[in-house]
């Protein structure tokens, strides 16, 4: 059941992003995001990678942070 623990984890690094985001705390929306997908990255999970990745190309847009927004955008599409 040791699986189980880095899945949760992601899960609810993942709610506290969405709950920063609807706040526009997109320091702490980066910082989970990114947790995620380190964690997405260390599974080898390329769904996850590229969902997490999305999601930190679209908190780097609100932040108006291009071309970290760029490097996230094409980690997103590979």
């Amino acid at each position: 059941m040791q699986w189980f623990y880095p899945l949760r984890d992601i899960y609810e690094a993942n709610i506290r992003a969405e709950r920063a985001e609807k706040t526009g705390s997109w320091h702490v929306v980066v910082q989970q995001r990114l947790y995620c997908l380190e964690r997405s990255q260390k599974a080898q999970d390329p769904l996850a990678i590229r969902f997490f990745a999305h999601k930190l190309s679209l908190a780097y847009s609100a932040m108006k942070m291009v071309e970290k927004a760029g490097f996230y955008r094409q980690l997103a599409l590979s």
